[in-house]
C-alpha cells in the first residue's frame, strides 16, 4: 500500500446521534487524513449523523433498511465494499456488527474489526449465538470496558486473543470547564 490512503468503512446501524455516534464522529475526525480515507454507512434513516459528518468532508451514506433481511440493500452494502475496495471495516452496534462481519467476509475486505458497546444481559439465545458464529470473521473486536470483555469470554466463548479494551473517553473543553 505504498502512497495508497487506507479505505476504512464505519458500519453503525443507526444514523440516529447517541453515544455511539459521537464515538464515530470523534473517530473519524481525529484519524490522519493523510493516511487513511473514512466513509460512513448507516443501515437505518432518521437521524443527522451522515449529514453532520459530510459537513466534516467525511463520505457517507444512508442505506435505508427496513430489516436486516432487506436484500436490496445488502447488495447495495456489497457492492459499496467491492467497488471502494474497503481495506478496514468497522463495525458499530449489534444489527451492523452480525451483518457487516458476513458481508464483509463475503467482500472481500482484508480487516473487520467490531465494537462491542455494551452487553444486554437479557439477550436472546440467537442474538449471542449469532455474536459468537459471526464473531469468527472480525480479526478484532474492541470492548468498551474490562466487564464486557470478560462477559464475551464466559458468556459467548469468544477467542480472547481477538478481544481488546478501549474505554470510551469524553473530550471537554477545558477552557469552558475550568470552575465545574
Amino acid at each position: 500500500m505504498s502512497g495508497a490512503k487506507i479505505k476504512i468503512l464505519h458500519l453503525t446501524a443507526d444514523s440516529k446521534i447517541g453515544g455511539t455516534e459521537k464515538n464515530i464522529i470523534a473517530l473519524t475526525a481525529h484519524l490522519n487524513k493523510s493516511r487513511y480515507e473514512n466513509m460512513v454507512v448507516a443501515l437505518k434513516p432518521g437521524g443527522e449523523l451522515i449529514e453532520r459528518l459530510k459537513e466534516q468532508g467525511i463520505k457517507g451514506q444512508v442505506l435505508g433498511m427496513k430489516s436486516i433481511l432487506d436484500t436490496g440493500k445488502i447488495f447495495k452494502l456489497w457492492k459499496l465494499m467491492r467497488t471502494e475496495k474497503i481495506d478496514i471495516l468497522q463495525t458499530w452496534l449489534w444489527h451492523a456488527d452480525i451483518l457487516g462481519r458476513i458481508i464483509g467476509c463475503l467482500a472481500g475486505v482484508k480487516v473487520i474489526v467490531s465494537s462491542q458497546r455494551c452487553l444486554d444481559l437479557k439477550s436472546p439465545a440467537y442474538k449471542i449465538w449469532l455474536n459468537k458464529w459471526t464473531s469468527l470473521w472480525c480479526d478484532k473486536i474492541v470492548c468498551v470496558s474490562s466487564q464486557v470483555r470478560l462477559k464475551l469470554v464466559a458468556r459467548e466463548k469468544i477467542q480472547e486473543s481477538k478481544l481488546t479494551v478501549i474505554h470510551t473517553g469524553l473530550e471537554f473543553d477545558t477552557d469552558n470547564n475550568k470552575n465545574n
